[in-house]
């Protein structure tokens, strides 16, 4: 999804330049909470081979309050 580059501007910290399938993972991980609204993204890396990505789903009953989580009988 991209090769390995080391910036100028950052110091020589190395950093992926993203390649045409990279660009389009990252629209779609961008557009995840657009098509999904109980869902963010709050933080993604993509990486030259994969990808890591933290999603947060927040259940909403009818009335748009967050559903609380239900014990679980033992």
């Amino acid at each position: 999804m991209g090769t390995i580059s080391v910036g100028a501007a950052a110091h020589g910290v190395p950093f992926v330049k993203l390649s045409e399938c990279g660009e389009t993972v990252k629209t779609f991980i961008e557009n995840i909470p657009k098509t999904n609204p109980d869902v963010s993204v709050p933080e993604y890396v993509i990486m030259p081979n994969h990808i890591h990505l933290v999603l947060m789903i927040e259940l909403k009953d009818t009335n748009g309050t967050p559903k609380a989580a239900s014990p679980t009988a033992e």
